[in-house]
């Protein structure tokens, strides 16, 4: 069982969870999240509710059971698919050098999320004033974690030859 950020307890447990697949899974027993990181030093899961702005805990993830190679992954037993996430990282913080920029006080996205949170207008920068970016929660970007009942109704892959597909690629 966890305690929130306010000291109140939360109905969720953990366990190790596996490496992959990457991104934030649903799971019989929970949700599975799994990162890769080569050179970071440590790893924390962020989780936020849906209207809250600040973290509703923060979960750091053990080297010795939380990692495999270079995956870091935890699964979170009894967590809504309604919360957010998102990841702080440390390591070593080397721009001239390996061009290794670490700063755990950064919220980090997962790069295998599937949906994101935040920054709806477009074309806005936040302000320089870093103090009014935490003011304003339209700037701050969390990751989704789908739920997977979507109703394909009986929808069946087109079979294309694959010189007549086209393929887009989107980085997020």
């Amino acid at each position: 069982m966890f305690s929130d950020n306010s000291g109140n307890p939360r109905q969720w447990s953990r366990k190790p969870g596996k490496p992959l697949p990457l991104g934030a899974t649903i799971t019989p027993e929970g949700i599975n999240f799994s990162v890769f990181s080569r050179n970071a030093t440590s790893v924390t899961l962020v989780i936020f509710e849906k209207a809250r702005q600040e973290p509703v805990t923060e979960i750091s993830l053990d080297p010795a059971i939380n990692k495999t190679g270079d995956i870091w992954h935890i699964l979170v037993v009894g967590i809504d698919t309604s919360c957010r996430y998102g990841y702080r990282a440390d390591g070593p913080f080397d721009p001239k050098g390996k061009e290794h920029w670490f700063n755990k006080e950064n919220i980090l996205l997962d790069p295998y999320a599937r949906a994101l949170q935040g920054g709806e207008t477009w074309g806005r920068y936040p302000p320089s004033d870093a103090s009014q970016v935490r003011e304003d929660a339209s700037f701050e970007r969390r990751c989704l974690i789908p739920a997977d009942d979507f109703d394909w109704e009986g929808d069946r892959p087109l079979n294309l030859p694959l010189k007549d597909s086209v393929i887009y690629e989107l980085h997020v």
